[in-house]
């Protein structure tokens, strides 16, 4: 995976990865035409790596998560279309089990803490009844 961690950082592109996920994150403040650029290329150049390396992108699993005040300096036009359709943005994505939401807000993530303890609980009664 070091390869690809130096292909996105050629492309300006920060990213994080933890066993099979792999996460590029893009700063959009100081010039949005330079990165999108940056989006482009680092894709492609992440693209052709895949290829050549026997590895799939699951476009399925792909998620866009905009975080800010401008949501909608995302559209169609920012997606390679080498890699196929764009993915539609999504108001939150889960990262190493917390679920960050585009308002950075923790609702999301005490919503999914509070049904996974529920469920526990209900698993739990089951078992000493």
């Amino acid at each position: 995976m070091a390869p690809l961690a130096q292909l996105a950082r050629q492309h300006n592109l920060n990213i994080l990865s933890y066993a099979d996920d792999t996460q590029l994150i893009l700063s959009l403040t100081k010039d949005p035409h330079t990165a999108k650029t940056n989006l482009h290329e680092g894709m492609k150049s992440i693209a052709e790596w895949m290829r050549n390396s026997h590895l799939k992108l699951n476009s399925d699993k792909t998620e866009v998560l905009i975080l800010g005040r401008t949501p909608s300096a995302w559209d169609d036009s920012w997606w390679p279309t080498a890699l196929g359709p764009p993915p539609t943005p999504t108001n939150h994505a889960r990262n190493l089990g917390f679920v960050l939401d585009s308002a950075l807000t923790i609702s999301k993530q005490v919503n999914a803490v509070s049904s996974s303890c529920y469920n526990t609980f209900c698993m739990l009664r089951r078992i000493y009844k």
